[in-house]
């Protein structure tokens, strides 16, 4: 299982929007997304 795969199931799991994730990682809402969706990758 791939990394954004893995948070986009603790996130869904845990109830939390990806526009909450977005406003917690200080990132646009659509950039969020593209990250959870594989189209680009999380930075540590």
């Amino acid at each position: 299982m791939e990394i954004n795969q893995k948070i986009r199931e603790l996130r869904i799991s845990k109830g939390i929007s990806q526009v909450f994730m977005a406003k917690e990682l200080s990132v646009s809402v659509s950039a969020y997304n593209m990250k959870e969706a594989g189209k680009r990758s999380f930075k540590a």
